[in-house]
């Protein structure tokens, strides 16, 4: 089988090939790969992630930071088919807050565009020119061509970057877990993280105790609980899977569950 050390420009979100062992079970201080692009791997999904804090494998890892832009205005009309797009960054956005964006920091990110005539529409970004500071003109350039016309002052965006560009194993309560990492890593490392298959995630000591207790959410702290719409803690958490088996006799067991999380 081929094995590829770096994403043909073709295919910027898709790994081709096996990844080299050395690459996948170590964290990485050197990035092999674009941030966010998948590796299939038989019944399994990963995605390549960059560690903002020490990553513990047995623990879901979460998306840290919150929205990079707001509500902001369309700069310059683009037609359809166009595929850039620039919009007002205010000098709140950023991901400080600072109305600072570095040269494609919302590369895999989303942008949503409002033209305000139920056609919203959503496009990945490949790319964004840098903001200095205090706010400013952005353009990014996005995966495919516009659908609908946009209109300087009249259509609006939000954007988010990459959920995979700063991942951090922590017990934030309004943050959503992208993936369970393959191995330890620490700050500023790259590694793959796991977002779909077969998987053993740490266990609480309800999961799949009893008649029908199957699906399985995260708590706060990356860990799985069964889903009990009385227990205030879980009613409202982030899907993780299923368990696949229940031990000889009907208890627990490890348990393996199936992640699903992203494909």
């Amino acid at each position: 089988m081929t094995v590829y050390n770096d994403v043909p420009e073709s295919l910027p979100n898709q790994i081709v090939g096996r990844v080299k062992d050395e690459y996948f079970y170590a964290g990485d201080d050197t990035q092999r790969f674009p941030v966010g692009c998948m590796y299939r791997l038989g019944k399994k999904s990963f995605a390549y992630a960059r560690a903002g804090a020490t990553l513990v494998p047995n623990i879901g890892c979460k998306a840290y930071g919150r929205q990079t832009v707001a509500y902001a205005t369309v700069a310059a009309s683009s037609i359809v088919g166009a595929t850039e797009l620039t919009i007002d960054i205010a000098a709140s956005d950023g991901a400080a807050g600072d109305g600072i964006l570095a040269k494609d920091e919302l590369y895999d990110g989303e942008v949503v565009i409002f033209p305000h005539s139920d056609n919203a529409m959503c496009r990945r970004i490949l790319g964004n020119t840098a903001v200095a500071t205090g706010g400013g003109e952005c353009t990014l350039t996005l995966e495919h061509g516009l659908g609908i016309a946009t209109v300087v002052d009249v259509t609006h965006a939000e954007c988010i970057g990459s959920m995979f560009k700063d991942v951090r194993s922590t017990n934030g309560t309004v943050d959503s877990i992208v993936g369970v990492p393959v191995n330890p890593a620490t700050v500023g490392q790259f590694t793959f993280i796991q977002t779909w298959g077969p998987v053993w995630i740490s266990p609480q000591a309800a999961v799949s105790v009893g008649n029908n207790n199957r699906e399985v959410v995260f708590r706060h702290d990356g860990s799985i609980d069964e889903h009990d719409y009385s227990d205030a803690v879980v009613a409202k958490a982030q899907h993780a899977g299923f368990v696949i088996y229940n031990a000889i006799g009907g208890g627990q067991g490890a348990p393996f569950i199936f992640l699903q999380i992203a494909r």
